[in-house]
């Protein structure tokens, strides 16, 4: 019966994806959306609450949970989790959980900018900031990871603010995202919530709830104006303003790895270089020679966040039509030397305190430009920028080895001959002959001067700590003694 069921849902996905979706207005005073064909005649059944409707169940067996606190959001179907018990079954990941959420897949907001990504992304952080419990549940009796090496493929059950923790209260966040239309469907078949999860998706299909709505509907979280023209001084002391907007920057670009390129500006005014980070993803061809270290570059994409820190995504180039608005374009012909401006420890770990700026933006009341005064910690200024640190001595190093890309990143600890403690944190680096960079060729005890790109990192408990990224070999001097 079960298998005759599957049939039928799946034939019943089939028929639901093969309709066309009506774009037109109806004539309902009630706000529904009307897919019955008959002008509103026919009232639309009650919306069902999926969610709730599929239930937990702790004492299961044939599947792995655990309660878990939220470590980092990322998107609306990612989330990274700490374990509250059982720490030592996510040894091989660094003891935390980066989850991707089961049966769902919502729209990019983190590198390719899509409609209804950020508002998925709004949606459930806000299901899960507020949360009085959350439970992650495996699909069958082991911790799945997926192709990376490094996500759980997981379903999320969350208790809502204000409800008492009972296993009776818990709702299905992958079916949520389903039944309110922000993700489509994703390897649901066969999985543990097949069932529910075909309903919920069939649901939002036929209600056109979000993504499943027609191209004309307003998603108020995703910019479709034209581009900001800034400085990326401007764009660093209030990129949040920018949060999902078109920007056009120009900078040079000075470093390029882990699928970013990295540009720096020097502004004359302030004497001081600010840098940003441009994603660009997974794109190849002429984008790529465009973002070549050394070329001065006009970019256009969407600012985003992502694990705390701001970029520049969604950035691309039109080969057949050269001359595009929005294209990322490459300023002129000369090839500029990458500054590695020599700068302390104490600058990139401590900072110097906050900086203030003043600069022009359009205020709605008064209907014109005015003056806005803006303030940033030292530290978010000289983010993404090159430096050059000297005469740090290793006292002890860590490598990553979780399975996933990163395998082989080694995280240095140094000290500083004033005594700051600076972690350098290389990418997984090669030598000229090929041959993977390890702990083997560096010394404990033993000094080095680095050029790099001044990063950040959030650790589980939130707190931030700036370190500088090496993504090339020759970048590390070894010092004599």
């Amino acid at each position: 019966m079960k298998k005759i069921f599957k049939i039928l849902i799946s034939s019943l996905c089939a028929a639901v994806f093969a309709l066309p979706l009506f774009a037109g207005c109806d004539s309902r005073d009630d706000g529904e959306k009307d897919n019955t064909g008959d002008g509103g005649k026919t009232p639309l059944p009650e919306k069902v609450d999926y969610a709730s409707k599929v239930h937990l169940d702790l004492d299961d067996p044939s599947s792995k949970k655990q309660e878990v606190k939220v470590r980092l959001f990322i998107d609306g179907d990612t989330t990274h989790f700490d374990p509250l018990s059982n720490v030592s079954d996510f040894a091989a990941t660094q003891n935390y959980i980066k989850a991707r959420y089961l049966a769902v897949n919502t729209p990019e907001s983190t590198g390719t900018i899509e409609k209804w990504g950020k508002t998925a992304s709004i949606f459930t952080k806000s299901k899960l900031e507020s949360a009085e419990s959350i439970i992650v549940e495996s699909d069958d009796d082991k911790w799945n990871i997926d192709s990376t090496g490094e996500r759980y493929l997981l379903w999320i059950w969350y208790v809502p603010e204000g409800a008492e923790v009972a296993e009776e209260n818990y709702r299905n966040l992958n079916i949520e995202l389903l039944q309110e239309g922000y993700g489509k469907g994703s390897a649901i078949v066969d999985s543990r919530y097949e069932n529910d999860a075909n309903l919920a998706l069939i649901q939002a299909q036929r209600l056109q709830e979000h993504v499943f709505s027609p191209a004309s509907t307003v998603d108020e979280n995703f910019f479709e104006g034209e581009a900001a023209n800034i400085t990326l001084r401007e764009l660093r002391f209030h990129a949040a303003d920018y949060e999902g907007r078109a920007v056009r920057v120009e900078g040079t670009v000075v470093a390029r790895f882990s699928n970013s390129a990295y540009i720096e500006d020097y502004d004359e005014e302030v004497g001081t270089s600010y840098g940003f980070s441009v994603f660009y993803g997974y794109n190849t061809g002429k984008i790529l020679d465009i973002l070549t270290v050394g070329n001065r570059v006009s970019v256009r994409g969407k600012v985003t966040e992502f694990q705390g820190t701001y970029q520049i995504s969604d950035v691309e180039y039109d080969m057949f039509e050269p001359d595009a608005e929005t294209n990322t374009f490459r300023i002129d012909d000369e090839t500029a030397e990458i500054p590695f401006k020599v700068t302390d420890a104490k600058t990139i770990v401590n900072g110097t305190g906050m900086i203030s700026a003043q600069f022009e933006v359009y205020d709605e009341e008064l209907g014109e430009e005015t003056l806005k005064p803006f303030s940033i910690d030292s530290r978010e200024a000289i983010m993404s920028t090159s430096v050059t640190v000297e005469h740090l001595k290793i006292d002890h190093m860590y490598t990553t080895n979780n399975g996933g890309d990163s395998d082989g990143a080694i995280s240095i600890y140094c000290i500083a001959d004033d005594g700051t403690e600076i972690t350098i944190r290389t990418q997984v680096l090669k030598k000229d002959d090929k041959s993977l960079v390890t702990e083997a060729d560096f010394t404990v005890g033993g000094y080095i001067t680095v050029k790099g790109i001044v990063d950040k990192f959030t650790d589980k408990n939130g707190k931030v700590s700036y370190q500088v990224a090496v993504h090339k070999f020759a970048n590390i001097e070894f010092l004599a003694a």
